[in-house]
């Protein structure tokens, strides 16, 4: 139905100037109309969703500083799954 389509270890572009670009483990992106000019690395559309799969050395500090730059940049919710816990 093309609502949107899903992606796994894309780039999210954070900031333009400089450009800053981070590698989410799963991101949801509804802007249909791009559904067949999918960006190579990353597009210019913030994602609907992220979801971040921590690992072992991630501090709780450093998930929220991703969470919340994420948030301030136009993704409206992010999933956080914990890998240690399952």
């Amino acid at each position: 139905r093309r609502w949107g389509y899903a992606t796994l270890g894309s780039g999210v572009l954070l900031e333009h100037d400089p450009g800053t670009v981070v590698a989410a483990d799963a991101a949801y992106f509804t802007d249909a109309d791009r559904w067949e000019d999918l960006p190579p690395r990353w597009g210019q559309v913030p994602p609907v969703l992220v979801a971040e799969v921590t690992q072992p050395g991630d501090t709780p500090g450093w998930v929220r500083g991703r969470i919340a730059d994420y948030l301030r940049n136009g993704v409206l919710a992010v999933w956080v799954v914990d890998s240690e816990a399952r």
